[in-house]
């Protein structure tokens, strides 16, 4: 047998794990966090709604309409929309829908829509091609009005 300092590797692994399960916690918060995204209205650039841990290109879309679908209370931290009082009736090849429509603050362009059956608001339907990741750099009539305002 050798004589000197003998290193036992196995004495702190429980600390070693510990540690590995913490930092694997936090990257996997600090990516989830970063994942989230403030979406702008195409027409006028206000901030219409902001995702929490998803973007909307990973979710799924509806077949009839091609909708992004997202579950409010999982995907939805902050939605900045007007919803409409009275649903709107849309004839489908399987009957009638009817939608409540969700129009921005600023230039009730409509942007997204809930069922308009009593309780089944878990979903929020987002048209496609309304809302982009970025405000526009120019205003509608082709100004620099919706750089400038917030």
């Amino acid at each position: 047998m050798r004589e000197g300092l003998q290193i036992d590797y196995d004495k702190d692994v429980g600390k070693a794990v510990t540690k590995k399960r913490e930092r694997d916690a936090d990257i996997q918060k600090t990516h989830h966090s970063n994942r989230s995204a403030d979406y702008f209205c195409s027409g006028c650039g206000s901030k219409a709604i902001r995702t929490n841990g998803v973007l909307l290109c990973e979710l799924p879309t509806r077949s009839t309409d091609g909708a992004v679908v997202l579950e409010e209370e999982v995907h939805v931290s902050e939605l900045l929309l007007t919803a409409a009082t009275e649903p709107v009736a849309i004839r489908r090849e399987k009957g009638v829908e009817k939608q409540l429509r969700m129009t921005c603050r600023s230039c009730e362009q409509w942007l997204a829509y809930r069922p308009a059956k009593v309780g089944s608001t878990a979903y929020l339907y987002v048209r496609s091609a309304v809302l982009s990741l970025s405000p526009p750099m120019f205003g509608p009539r082709g100004d620099a009005s919706a750089a400038t305002s917030g």
